[in-house]
């Protein structure tokens, strides 16, 4: 059995219904600095009953020797402000940890100091995004509109976990939004110079989708969102998509260029002959779903600087930081590409029937993929930091 030194009890503070677990140290503490009163309730294990403060050893804390009421609280408020004064200077004379910035926050919120105890409890979060128990301290002293105001507090599970969302968010704020844009794109099917037009739609409207489900939507974005920043929506993800597309398409170029030298084919175009080979079409398709989902994460959080985008290691190293979620998003995507083609090779090459598949596929697949790798961004933004 744990020593009383070792055990922890449950701890009912005066004028709460919340109940906390302490050691005795850390309750003798709060006694002796008058964070706890006479009147909190503490469950006594030897005695298997509830009892009060007063009512047991560490009632000496609570004698108040002759001296008023006021003077003994104004001396715990002095001793708990001392101990603040001394936790703070350690913390600048030393880089903080986790405990002396979770610490300094209860200190804080003690004196009565919310927004000091604010900032300690964002550093707490900033060393240690969406720790379990920095979450609970704050979720116990602020309300859940000040929680809103906290970075790395909560997050969404992944996307994987919550499969009925996924499947159901192209139809979550109505048949129109899937119906729509899938029209649109038909329509772009049948015109000139369309498939470009209905690409950089495409893109857009994934991105926007991923954008709102990284801050917590769960049904597909307004229409009319691009005219609120088209800067931010339109011009620099347009930019950033188009540098990116050329950098990969550039990659495949050349390693089309080389097979073509090394097996002396006598295809002029290096486009026509990655068309038509298989082998260069499959490791296309699983390069592009295992490398270009990190790029449109990044550019969901912030465009930044196009260097970081075109930058293979950096994103490699993101891959990596972000690890098995990365991997599950990839297979998802994967699995998702090769479903849609292998039912376009059955249908598309229906006339107008494949054109209205395609053009159905896409206004599904869309805002599934936005959906994802929205989740994905909004669980992982300390990653890209």
């Amino acid at each position: 059995m744990a020593s009383k030194t070792e055990a922890r009890f449950y701890v009912i503070p005066e004028g709460t219904a919340q109940e906390e677990q302490w050691t005795w140290e850390a309750i003798e503490k709060m006694c002796r600095t008058g964070r706890l009163s006479p009147k909190t309730r503490i469950f006594m294990p030897d005695r298997n009953a509830w009892a009060q403060l007063v009512d047991t050893d560490l009632c000496r804390y609570f004698e108040q020797g002759g001296s008023s009421p006021s003077s003994g609280a104004d001396d715990a408020a002095s001793a708990l402000r001392r101990e603040y004064d001394e936790l703070l200077r350690r913390a600048a004379a030393e880089a903080g940890d986790l405990d002396t910035y979770v610490e300094a926050g209860r200190l804080a919120v003690g004196l009565g100091d919310r927004e000091a105890a604010r900032e300690h409890f964002q550093k707490a979060l900033d060393l240690h995004p969406y720790n379990s128990r920095v979450a609970q301290e704050v979720m116990r002293r602020f309300s859940k509109s000040e929680c809103r105001g906290f970075s790395y507090l909560q997050r969404e599970p992944p996307a994987w976990e919550d499969p009925s969302t996924l499947v159901s968010y192209p139809f979550a704020a109505g048949l129109a939004y899937f119906a729509v844009p899938a029209a649109v794109l038909l329509v772009f099917a049948f015109l000139p110079y369309g498939t470009v037009a209905a690409a950089v739609l495409s893109y857009l409207w994934c991105l926007r989708c991923a954008r709102d489900t990284a801050h917590g939507s769960v049904i597909p974005p307004s229409w009319q969102g691009f005219q609120e920043n088209p800067v931010r929506h339109i011009v620099l993800p347009l930019l950033a998509g188009a540098a990116v597309a050329a950098e990969f398409l550039a990659v495949f170029y050349g390693i089309a260029r080389l097979s073509m030298a090394l097996g002396g084919s006598m295809e002029r175009s290096a486009f026509r002959f990655m068309a038509a080979s298989p082998a260069l079409s499959v490791l296309m398709v699983v390069v592009g779903v295992g490398y270009l989902p990190a790029v449109f994460v990044r550019i969901c959080h912030s465009v930044g600087i196009f260097v970081d985008l075109l930058c293979p290691w950096t994103i490699a190293r993101m891959i990596g930081r972000i690890g098995q979620e990365y991997a599950l998003t990839a297979f998802i995507l994967l699995g998702l590409a090769f479903t849609l083609g292998g039912l376009n090779l059955l249908v598309g090459g229906v006339p107008v029937l494949g054109e209205v598949f395609g053009a159905a596929a896409a206004g599904y697949a869309l805002p599934f993929t936005g959906f994802l790798l929205g989740r994905l961004a909004g669980r992982m933004q300390h990653v890209m930091r």
